[in-house]
């Protein structure tokens, strides 16, 4: 058996994921809980998942309940690869926030950033971890 693929997925793979249990966000989060790849996140993503899951305009289209979203968010802050968080990176001129997706994917030692972020996906790659769509990525998934 071969290492699992580890990801930094962005905030929108969570919130899309809630709203539609159909597409590349869903079957991301699916084959989390099937444990089939892991998860990295950092104090700042795991709050910035739980404030965007919680907004009302998340909420009005999610077809998850308020209990469903946080057992996911204490399932990522269970079982997700923690990392500290604490590298000083400024890469993403144009939005400095994008930055922590870039530390807690070195940090944690990422295979992808799975996002549908311009400014990131701008970068293609960055120190060896790709920076590719979710599309993308269940296409990698799908082949493994």
């Amino acid at each position: 058996m071969h290492p699992k693929i580890r990801i930094v997925a962005d905030t929108n793979i969570l919130a899309s994921a809630t709203i539609s249990n159909r597409g590349a966000p869903a079957k991301i989060i699916q084959a989390w809980l099937k444990k089939k790849i892991e998860i990295i996140i950092s104090p700042d993503i795991l709050e910035e998942f739980r404030r965007v899951l919680f907004e009302e305009d998340v909420r009005r289209y999610s077809s998850w309940t308020d209990d469903e979203v946080r057992q996911l968010l204490q399932n990522l802050a269970i079982s997700g690869i923690q990392t500290p968080g604490v590298l000083e990176l400024s890469i993403i001129k144009e939005d400095p926030t994008d930055d922590k997706w870039l530390i807690a994917a070195i940090e944690g030692k990422a295979d992808y950033i799975v996002t549908g972020d311009i400014h990131l996906k701008n970068l293609s790659s960055y120190k060896g971890i790709k920076i590719i769509s979710p599309r993308d990525f269940v296409k990698i998934l799908e082949k493994t």
